[in-house]
């Protein structure tokens, strides 16, 4: 559903004439709003709603990752996405493998609350990032 609520509104943005980029960021913002509900997971009150929390947020950041992995296409084109999509996948990979443990030894001394409140932010701030790097684009 996050890839649909991602993938949906950008193809309907830019067929009805709206920039490519700014249109993707509208929506990435969206779901960074949505996608603070990371947060709230811990201290759900029970475990439906901390599930609940839990798939709301992962919907939320594959409506983000659905738009942030088209713009390498967007902005150079066909022939050289697949190397923009490729070392973003790459990138991630690489953090992952030094971030994971820091998140799990984090998680055992600060408990999740923290954790999931600190991560929470950090969707928004990508699209910040973003709007900065291309301010004439957005």
């Amino acid at each position: 559903l996050g890839g649909l609520h991602g993938g949906w509104p950008a193809q309907r943005s830019i067929r009805h004439d709206t920039d490519v980029l700014p249109a993707r960021l509208r929506i990435a913002l969206g779901a960074t709003l949505v996608a603070l509900t990371t947060a709230a997971a811990p201290l759900a009150g029970s475990p439906q709603m901390a599930t609940a929390a839990i798939c709301l947020s992962l919907s939320a950041t594959t409506c983000l990752s659905v738009n942030y992995y088209a713009i390498p296409l967007d902005l150079f084109g066909a022939d050289r996405a697949a190397f923009g999509v490729s070392f973003l996948t790459s990138v991630y990979g690489v953090m992952q493998t030094f971030l994971s443990p820091t998140i799990g030894r984090w998680s055992e001394t600060a408990g999740w609350a923290p954790l999931c409140s600190l991560v929470a932010i950090l969707p928004l701030v990508s699209v910040l990032l973003l709007r900065t790097a291309f301010p004439s684009k957005t």
